[in-house]
């Protein structure tokens, strides 16, 4: 409750300080409310190898996002709740909640503050695959970010920037392992004399304590390259290496069969492991006039509700294009592994799935979305296909714009 309180009190500060009277010279607030309405099918909802689920649910997701700019400051943030309902499973009905609100205030002409912020309640097993590759179950898990920033432009072209981190991960599922991640970092970027390139490093530092009692602390160390060939195409690279100490326990992984999650627990047995990992995160950018491109490789060591860090893999390709000025269309497909690190016995869990889908607007403010995939989940020798349609109605407009 107490860093709750706080989570309000620092987004609030910042809220103020950039609508403070002193900063109001030219100003732009709108904001954009949304609705949308769903259903979908799913071959195996619980993304099981097996004992997979069918079933058919629906979904209403009332949204809405807002920005204000100033000319020293920018506050932007997305609201929205989910209310899912599950045909047969009704057990697994749920209201999803997300919510950010992410802020910049340059308080003297070197001196910038940034707080990002984020509290997000998820059923959908879409937060725990997306952040760290694993599988979790349909109990709700609650997620908690606060980052705040502070950049001090050493020269004209030099800039450091201090920052920290506070992650936090709740589930009342008994396979999934709570955890508090709190991370320091600092980097500098140095933008090239061709005004195309900008050249950086990082360091950072964290702990992340888990329920089970384990203590993992990581150092990493990264360079950074990012390149604009044009305005329409852009190259980005960051790599480096990690230092993972697993302190005071160890964890051995053992199968679970279950009718509703695909989680493994992680039993504890007394120990100290070290180790060194890769650090990558590299992406393309390209856009044509109806078309653009995105590629995307990271690497990343993060903490997971294993009870332990584990080694994340994923390739991500999207192409999208527009057919006209109503209909679009897009294809995603991505690749994903994980494996806990440190850990006796641990296995790799990895999934592939390809996502079209179309969008037409029905009026300028009404679209209609039919969405399928396909999946691939492979664990322990054993794979599943995972396969899901669905079709959304979205609606929104621009309820409020106010310009100074």
């Amino acid at each position: 409750m107490r860093f709750r309180v706080s989570y309000i009190a620092l987004a609030l500060a910042l809220f103020f300080e950039i609508f403070h009277p002193v900063s109001l010279g030219a100003a732009d607030l709108s904001v954009i409310p949304s609705v949308s309405a769903q259903g979908a099918y799913s071959n195996n909802i619980n993304y099981a190898l097996s004992n997979k689920i069918t079933d058919f649910t629906f979904s209403v997701s009332p949204s809405a996002a807002f920005n204000y700019t100033t000319d020293v400051g920018n506050l932007q943030g997305v609201l929205s709740l989910t209310e899912l309902q599950y045909v047969k499973e009704t057990q697994y009905d749920h209201l999803d909640q997300n919510y950010q609100i992410n802020g910049r205030y340059q308080l003297f002409p070197r001196l910038g503050l940034t707080m990002q912020t984020a509290y997000s309640v998820n059923s959908t097993l879409q937060q725990a695959l997306t952040t760290s590759g694993i599988i979790t179950s349909h109990i709700p898990q609650t997620y908690i970010t606060l980052g705040p920033g502070i950049s001090y432009a050493l020269t004209e072209r030099l800039t450091a920037t201090l920052g920290y981190a506070f992650n936090q991960a709740n589930s009342q599922d008994p396979q999934f392992t709570n955890y508090t991640s709190q991370q320091g970092n600092l980097s500098l970027s140095y933008p090239l004399n061709n005004e195309k390139t900008t050249i950086g490093g990082t360091v950072t530092a964290s702990e992340t304590d888990y329920a089970n009692n384990d203590v993992t602390r990581q150092g990493g160390i990264y360079l950074s390259a990012d390149h604009k060939f044009s305005e329409v195409w852009r190259v980005s690279f960051l790599g480096g290496l990690d230092y993972i100490s697993t302190n005071n326990t160890s964890v051995v992984s053992t199968p679970v069969s279950s009718p509703t999650s695909s989680l493994y627990s992680l039993s504890p047995q007394l120990g100290r492991q070290s180790s060194f990992e890769p650090h990558i995160d590299a992406s393309l950018t390209r856009s044509w006039t109806n078309t653009s491109l995105s590629v995307r490789y990271q690497r990343t060591q993060p903490p997971s509700g294993l009870g332990a860090p584990v080694t994340f893999n994923m390739v991500s390709v999207s192409l999208s294009h527009d057919f006209n000025e109503r209909l679009s269309g897009s294809m995603a497909g991505t690749y994903s592994s994980s494996q806990p690190i440190n850990v006796s016995g641990g296995f790799e869990t990895s999934l592939y799935q390809l996502s079209p889908q179309l969008s037409y607007k029905l009026t300028e403010n009404l679209s209609l979305i039919p969405a399928c995939s396909f999946g691939l989940l492979q664990e322990l020798g054993k794979s599943a296909n995972i396969v899901g349609a669905s079709l959304m109605l979205t609606y929104s407009y621009p309820f409020f714009h106010y310009q100074k």
